[in-house]
């Protein structure tokens, strides 16, 4: 899909996970946020973040190199500042031209698809930016957000690349460092019933606290209980970063299932492509009241 390109407006998705942030296209950049100091030298690299001339951090690779205290997303929940510092950064890198009309978007795990945190996430990330990024200025309003449940953003990526996936059933297993999100479809329609997150991601691997045979039979038991009716011949598609990682592990138990082409950046892609109908139908509804 092309990018919709109407001077002084710009929709720009972003996924920010546990070990990545992701914008369109490919880009990304490490989800590590840092403590700023002054460097008398220092070369154009991921990135140092100035916030309204106030708040100033290291962010990617050089909070790692640099900081001396890099955290990383550690929390099931969006709901906070590191949130916010990853999220502006995306906007000020994806930015195109200054002040633009944003519409922005992203994606919560699906328990997390609620009201309640629409508007969390609004309040942490609506406001008037100056970003400084690598000493650029990039200013632009965050008000108004779109969200998605993460897997189903992935899939209604992979049905923009093949529109069969619209006939019959269709499961989807998007496989994260602190979360597994299990969506199913039928005809193209999300299920809420058969689907739901998994609060067990690739991150209990870490330390070798499991190993990925039991990761994967623990993941595909919890499965058993969220998709309904599951028949051998349902198509399973893996996504997220874990996918590439468990996929020969997964097709053991689902006959039908494949790895997602662009698994690691599928749910901003989806991101991108859930906005584009939502603005476009906002951009409807309004023309119909002004004529």
């Amino acid at each position: 899909m092309k990018e919709v390109i109407i001077v002084g407006f710009q929709i720009i998705p972003i996924d920010t996970g546990r070990h990545g942030t992701k914008l369109l296209n490919g880009e990304s950049f490490k989800s590590v946020v840092g403590d700023w100091h002054h460097r008398e030298m220092s070369d154009n690299e991921e990135y140092e973040v100035i916030i309204n001339d106030k708040e100033k951090y290291f962010v990617g690779q050089l909070a790692l190199d640099e900081s001396y205290a890099p955290t990383e997303m550690t929390t099931k929940s969006k709901i906070h500042l590191q949130t916010k510092i990853l999220f502006l950064t995306g906007v000020a890198i994806s930015l195109e031209e200054n002040d633009s009309e944003l519409y922005v978007c992203t994606g919560v795990p699906i328990d997390q698809f609620n009201v309640a945190t629409k508007t969390a996430l609004e309040n942490l990330l609506f406001g008037k930016y100056d970003i400084q990024i690598n000493g650029k200025h990039k200013k632009f309003c965050i008000d108004n957000l779109n969200i998605a449940p993460e897997s189903v953003a992935s899939f209604q990526y992979a049905l923009s690349k093949d529109e069969n996936l619209a006939i019959g059933k269709k499961r989807m297993i998007d496989i994260g460092s602190l979360t597994v999100n299990v969506s199913s479809f039928k005809d193209g329609k999300f299920i809420t019933r058969d689907s739901n997150t998994i609060n067990f991601g690739t991150v209990k691997l870490k330390g070798n606290q499991i190993d990925g045979e039991q990761f994967v039979s623990k993941i595909v038991s919890e499965i058993s209980q969220i998709f309904n009716d599951y028949d051998p011949s349902d198509r399973v598609l893996l996504t997220g970063g874990g996918a590439l990682q468990f996929g020969d592990l997964f097709k053991k138990h689902y006959p039908n299932c494949s790895i997602l082409d662009n698994c690691v950046y599928a749910n901003v892609e989806g991101y991108y492509r859930m906005a584009i109908k939502r603005w476009s139908k906002l951009k409807a509804q309004a023309n119909s009241q002004v004529e």
